[in-house]
């Protein structure tokens, strides 16, 4: 085996435990960014538990300091800020970064490691990169149904493979839709058109998609007629711009509308028709009337007040009628009764009659009339 002379093995020794003592900076040689953005100038040290940490950041190399933006942790440039100090970290922000900022930056940091003090510092190229996002851009004169439009989606490169979306799914090229390049062409615009559209480039082995633009395209209402118990809605929910008149009809007949769009069912009803009008044009929806739907019932024209005061009303006429029935009922046994018959009058020197059968109804001073037939019509015998 070697042997290690003993003085060449403390040497190492003494060099490798006096530059774990030192502060070590990790920062890139060169960083990209793009113009209009933040942008984080990264700068890392180790031993990460070094105390009483400070940093600086300057423009310039390592012996020229052409603009100070942090000094000892202190913000000289109000663009500029730590994005945090102490456990490692000694990166600098600085906001909207722009093509003037190109250049060398240093960055420096001063710490306590194993109760020594030390500084390192170290340079960084700084440059700017193209922005890889597209842009959407949306070009027409009118966008109405019936018209045309152009998406042109706007990158950095002539070269990139373009995908289109709407509403979040792909379009379909073909048809009304037809793609050159960048651009993608819309023709015969319709209502499926308003929507959220956005591109995709596919760059190398990278994809880069744009935000999404709203495609405006006005179109005439699509009503649809919503029934809901003994009510109809007429629904223009797909328009666009908004509705701005209702119109209902049952049969034929213009139905009086609650709430701006409804209308009440009745039992007569067959064909229900609704149109809807913007500034574009009037739509409509056409439906039978439901057959299963509880209609109310037609009013008498008479509320509870009503009906009570003429439930009662007849009540009072009725308990009159019966008290004018018992005393009609007990008048009749007053009144003159009728018998007819043959009977004999005598003069027995007693003032009464007899009737055949020998009842005595009365008591009156005749004549003697013998054996005489007597109709008792209009007698005025008691």
């Amino acid at each position: 085996m070697c042997k290690i002379n003993a003085g060449i093995y403390v040497f190492l020794t003494t060099t490798v435990v006096g530059c774990l003592s030192q502060l070590q900076l990790t920062i890139p040689e060169t960083q990209s960014f793009v113009a209009g953005e933040d942008a984080v100038f990264s700068c890392r040290y180790i031993p990460s538990d070094a105390t009483s940490v400070d940093v600086t950041w300057f423009k310039g190399d390592l012996f020229n300091n052409e603009e100070s933006f942090i000094s000892r942790s202190i913000v000289i440039n109000t663009r500029a800020s730590l994005v945090a100090v102490g456990n490692g970290e000694a990166s600098m922000r600085l906001s909207a970064y722009s093509r003037t900022d190109e250049g060398v930056y240093t960055c420096e940091v001063y710490g306590n490691v194993a109760g020594a003090p030390d500084s390192k510092k170290k340079s960084t190229r700084i440059t700017t990169r193209e922005n890889d996002k597209p842009v959407l851009e949306i070009i027409s004169d009118d966008l109405t149904e019936g018209g045309s439009a152009t998406l042109t989606c706007v990158t950095n490169s002539n070269t990139d493979k373009t995908t289109w979306y709407r509403a979040d799914q792909l379009v379909s090229i073909g048809e009304r839709y037809q793609a050159d390049g960048s651009v993608l062409n819309i023709t015969v615009l319709t209502n499926v058109d308003h929507a959220w559209y956005k591109c995709q480039v596919e760059r190398e082995a990278d994809t880069f998609e744009s935000d999404a633009k709203m495609l405006s395209v006005k179109y005439t209402p699509i009503p649809k007629l919503i029934f809901n118990q003994n009510m109809v809605a007429c629904s223009g929910e797909d328009s666009f711009p908004l509705p701005t008149s209702y119109t209902i009809y049952f049969d034929g007949i213009q139905q009086k509308l609650t709430n701006e769009n409804e209308a009440m069912l009745n039992n007569d009803c067959v064909n229900i028709t609704c149109f809807v009008e913007n500034t574009v044009g009037t739509g409509s929806d056409t439906e039978l009337c439901p057959k299963d739907i509880l209609y109310p019932e037609k009013q008498t024209g008479l509320q509870g007040g009503a009906v009570a005061g003429i439930t009662v009303g007849v009540l009072l006429f009725c308990v009159i009628l019966g008290v004018v029935v018992v005393i009609l009922l007990k008048g009749m046994c007053f009144l003159p009764t009728s018998k007819s018959g043959t009977f004999s009058v005598k003069d027995t020197g007693e003032n009464k009659c007899e009737w055949p059968g020998g009842s005595n109804d009365s008591e009156q001073d005749k004549d003697t009339v013998e054996d005489e037939s007597y109709e008792n019509t209009s007698s005025n015998w008691i």
